[in-house]
């Protein structure tokens, strides 16, 4: 049989791993702890934006939460965790000071 609240016990189980209670969470995502607390029980689903946000505060990939999840698709494959996503980032970043700094100094070089 099929779990019929994945997300719930995902939520319960990754809360106690990291000693955070449903207070604590609902605050660094900006919901009350009653919402926190329904998603735990299966009593309501949250929104794709809301995974996210709890997949931020773990430090999880969103599919921590949703794989086998019923009615959310979601390709694996394309989503990175949040290590990855932040180096590819500050590659970017870095890529893009550089350009800015060559073009400094072709109007006015660094000494």
């Amino acid at each position: 049989m099929k779990n019929q609240n994945f997300l719930g016990e995902q939520l319960k189980k990754i809360m106690f791993e990291k000693k955070l209670t449903q207070k604590e969470v609902a605050d660094k995502i900006g919901v009350e702890q009653t919402v926190i607390s329904r998603w735990a029980r299966g009593a309501a689903e949250p929104t794709l934006a809301s995974v996210k946000k709890l997949a931020e505060v773990f430090g999880v990939g969103l599919n921590y939460f949703l794989e086998n999840y019923e009615n959310k698709k979601v390709e694996k494959t394309k989503i990175l965790n949040p290590e990855e996503e932040n180096l590819k980032l500050t590659k970017e970043l870095l890529n893009e000071l550089k350009e800015i700094k060559n073009i400094l100094e072709k109007i006015r070089p660094i000494k």
